[in-house]
């Protein structure tokens, strides 16, 4: 894969990932290998103008995939990891002056602004770890 090298301190060898294939099948595996030189990729299909990415290779684990070459994969990888945390939705963080954040949360016809501090961001999953919030609230999420 191709990495942001401004994300490239955070992804190490060893670090665990998750690549859903474009059936929607998702495969374990682990970082093989970051390349500590930046390429430029070529001028992506929109036009848009060559940008500088980090190589990173990854084993995955069980059965080798087939018939993929150059296909769109996602891949998530886990750089960081806490146990036995409160999570929230990612999309029911309020954005707060200086920084911060809030989640507004319900409890019948009560609707409440709580302040929250954020941990860990699981874009994988769509969540963010919290505190804050007392486990068992129920927070608002916006309807798209």
């Amino acid at each position: 894969m191709s990495l942001d090298p401004t994300m490239a301190p955070t992804v190490r060898r060893g670090d665990k990932v998750i690549v859903t294939l474009p059936d929607g099948a998702t495969r374990s595996g682990t970082i093989a290998r970051v390349s500590p030189v930046a390429q430029t990729v070529p001028e992506s299909q929109d036009g848009g103008s060559p940008q500088p990415a980090v190589p990173v290779t990854i084993t995955l684990k069980d059965r080798p995939v087939t018939a993929l070459d150059q296909a769109l994969v996602q891949v998530d990888v886990t750089v960081e990891r806490h146990a036995d945390v409160l999570t929230v939705p990612i999309v029911a963080l309020l954005a707060q002056p200086g920084g911060t954040f809030a989640v507004v949360t319900v409890a019948g016809n009560q609707r409440r602004k709580v302040p929250v501090r954020t941990g860990l961001f699981d874009e994988g999953q769509g969540v963010v770890e919290v505190t804050g919030v007392d486990e068992g609230a129920q927070v608002e999420v916006p309807v798209e």
